[in-house]
């Protein structure tokens, strides 16, 4: 099953980038490709630089105490 819907995926993105885009190999569509792997360029670069910057600077153990995630409240607030 995950095949076949990488398989579709495949040919959906083709199909938009022909017959909605109006992207071919022409001599003409030249700026049209360059603007396209651009834009891929951009978005996957950008992604991969923002998952690298949001790991934690330091590893769960030497988090201090008041990181570490407190247990819920067993009495109710007093007012």
């Amino acid at each position: 099953m995950p095949v076949a819907v990488l398989v579709c995926a495949v040919a959906q993105m083709g199909v938009y980038l022909v017959f909605l885009l109006h992207i071919t190999t022409g001599p003409d569509n030249t700026s049209s490709v360059t603007a396209l792997a651009f834009g891929v360029l951009v978005v996957v670069g950008g992604s991969v630089w923002i998952m690298n910057n949001m790991k934690p600077a330091m590893p769960p153990s030497a988090m201090p105490h008041s990181a570490t995630p407190q247990p819920p409240m067993t009495q109710p607030m007093r007012r």
